[in-house]
């Protein structure tokens, strides 16, 4: 059982033995030192500044080291070239800036995070929910670009976020999510076609699980609806293949196809807007699909890491996916 104090060698009272506490006779304390601020004077006050991103307006607030109230004055200035110079000038006025702190929120912040760091500023980027999580610990219930602006320099004083480069990483965010915008909106453009096979073929879906795959859209460009299909020679239909596919419909799903075409409970009415409209939304599937192919080839260069590349091994994980996971 370890005691529970001991004396020094001089025959002292030791207290650091209860502690764990005790350096080493010849080990010297050295001066402490606070993040981000080193390269200031000494006794000089470090400087933390909030900035609420805006459309228009940007908001300006400062929180001096050693406290936790940030000062009541806020500076103002528009989102432009002099905008940025006047902050430039303001921020100089306020003496060692440690960091900037700013919200990655939206897209507004992207310009002033790239000057500032041009411009040899630190920079810190939180995520915004840090700032709301923050804001309601200290129970702050207002909501304006002021108030936003000094929770986020007290929290540049509490936290010491680190000072990055802001802009590290966007440019592969930037290009996913353009990437998975595009898949969702041929999603949509799948949705529609979907229903306009239910009012114009609905015998497709009798053929085909899904009347949206690659086979039945070949089988649509040829014939949108289920008219046109009863009309196509036999073998029109047979050699229906998906653009750049090898693999045919076949004389025997062509054949069924046809039979149940010229059965047909499509109304005759809607028969022709609903060809024109099938014939659109095709063009436009196609088109979607060569912007996605070259919007993936585009995150697939921006890629880089072993993680990346074992990510991208697992079936049905793709650039633009993978991409999305980090952060």
């Amino acid at each position: 059982m370890p005691a529970l104090a001991s004396w020094s060698r001089s025959g002292d009272w030791d207290p650091t033995a209860l502690t764990g506490d005790r350096r080493s006779a010849n080990a010297k304390p050295g001066p402490a030192r606070t993040p981000g601020v080193d390269n200031l004077k000494e006794g000089a006050m470090s400087v933390v500044v909030g900035i609420d991103v805006g459309a228009y307006k940007h908001a300006a607030a400062v929180c001096r080291s050693g406290r936790q109230v940030a000062e009541r004055g806020v500076f103002h200035y528009r989102p432009n070239q002099d905008g940025f110079r006047e902050l430039e000038t303001w921020l100089k006025q306020q003496g060692g800036v440690e960091r900037v702190v700013l919200e990655s929120s939206g897209h507004y912040w992207f310009p002033l995070a790239s000057y500032l760091r041009r411009s040899g500023c630190p920079v810190s980027v939180v995520n915004p929910l840090e700032a709301k999580y923050f804001a309601k610990s200290r129970m702050r219930r207002t909501k304006s670009d002021p108030a936003d602006a000094r929770t986020l320099a007290e929290l540049g004083v509490r936290d010491q976020p680190p000072a990055r480069e802001p802009l590290v990483g966007v440019e592969l965010r930037e290009a996913a999510r353009f990437c998975m915008r595009l898949v969702g909106e041929q999603v949509k453009v799948c949705q529609r076609l979907r229903r306009l096979v239910e009012i114009s073929f609905p015998e497709l879906g009798e053929v085909f699980d899904d009347p949206t795959c690659d086979t039945a859209l070949a089988v649509l460009r040829r014939a949108p609806t289920a008219s046109a299909a009863a009309r196509r020679h036999l073998q029109t239909l047979a050699d229906s293949v998906r653009p750049g596919g090898r693999r045919r419909l076949g004389v025997t799903k062509a054949r069924r196809l046809r039979d149940l075409a010229r059965e047909t409970i499509a109304p005759p009415e809607l028969d022709a807007q609903a060809g024109f409209e099938v014939q659109l939304l095709i063009e436009q599937y196609d088109l979607l699909s060569r912007q996605i192919e070259l919007a993936e080839q585009r995150v697939a260069e921006l890629l880089d890491g072993e993680v990346a590349r074992r990510l991208q091994t697992i079936p049905g994980v793709g650039p633009a996916i993978c991409c999305g996971s980090d952060g």
